[in-house]
């Protein structure tokens, strides 16, 4: 379960699930709507995608995030996908709760958030900028969702009702830190423009497993892995950082460049290094404690 004053370096994980799938044909169109949230420093993500018959966008989302827990309603989604989390996150439990009851419809869930206090702002609901990209702009009363985001809120309502149960609602919703989750494989208009191959790698989920980035296949642990071989970082939001960098690694010349000239500046005077260290490790958890304060 999922502790709220557990003041852990790794991330958290809490994620809701809704799949819609067209059929078992080699064609055929899946689509997911998660809502995930980072109990530890309280930032959610929703996001509504398509994916292959491999499920390999979803794949790569659980490598990279890992949820300690997933929600999911019951028959609401597939064999497949069922087999794709057990492989990618083994270790997450498995919330199954009634589609009826349980989990909303958009509607409801947009109904009963804006009901709540938890985006009120002198009395008055103001959505955060996160949710904002999810709703109808033609709803006269603000409550519907827009058509290609339906899965999305749909899982956010789930998540919603799993930490009102959890008594966590009001102080991680509270805290208005949303934002839009895309696949790292999905093409952004101005990263095209500039350069057609983006600025980080794509690693999906069968490559990060393969080659122990995160986790040793062997063990199921970081020990052994890439990430605990090079993490050396003082602080919690270092750690939260270098996870992310091994992710995405840069692809750009000039970034990579940019990033070896600093470390070999670094290296060239290993004094700077100490003094730095010690500074950092007396440094609270910044990145969760701002966004408590939020």
């Amino acid at each position: 379960m999922i502790e709220g004053d557990d003041w852990s370096v790794e991330h958290r994980f809490l994620m809701a699930v809704w799949e819609k799938c067209s059929g078992e044909a080699a064609g055929a169109k899946v689509e997911f709507g998660i809502a995930f949230v980072d109990t530890s420093i309280g930032n959610f993500y929703l996001g509504h995608f398509e994916d292959d018959r491999y499920r390999s966008r979803f794949s790569t989302l659980l490598t990279r995030y890992n949820p300690v827990e997933i929600i999911s309603a019951k028959r609401s989604v597939s064999s497949d996908t069922i087999q794709v989390w057990n492989t990618s996150c083994p270790a997450a439990l498995h919330e199954h709760v009634s589609p009826n009851a349980d989990c909303w419809d958009s509607g409801k869930t947009l109904r009963l958030l804006a009901e709540g206090d938890y985006f009120k702002v002198n009395d008055e609901l103001d959505w955060p900028e996160g949710i904002r990209p999810l709703l109808d702009d033609g709803s006269t009363l603000g409550l519907t969702a827009k058509e290609d985001c339906e899965l999305a809120v749909r899982a956010l309502g789930a998540l919603v009702w799993y930490l009102k149960q959890c008594q966590l609602d009001q102080e991680l919703l509270s805290r208005r830190c949303f934002q839009i989750y895309e696949p790292i494989d999905q093409d952004k208009p101005e990263e095209t423009e500039k350069n057609p191959f983006g600025s980080h790698m794509v690693l999906d989920g069968m490559t990060l497993r393969n080659l122990d980035v995160l986790i040793n296949s062997s063990l199921g642990t970081v020990h052994g892995s890439l990430l605990e071989r090079l993490n050396r970082c003082s602080t919690a939001f270092g750690q939260r950082m270098m996870r992310h960098w091994l992710c995405a690694p840069l692809v750009k010349p000039e970034a990579i460049n940019d990033r070896l000239d600093a470390v070999e500046h670094l290296r060239n005077d290993i004094t700077i290094v100490d003094d730095i260290s010690k500074i950092l490790k007396t440094l609270p958890d910044l990145e969760r404690l701002v966004n408590s304060q939020k």
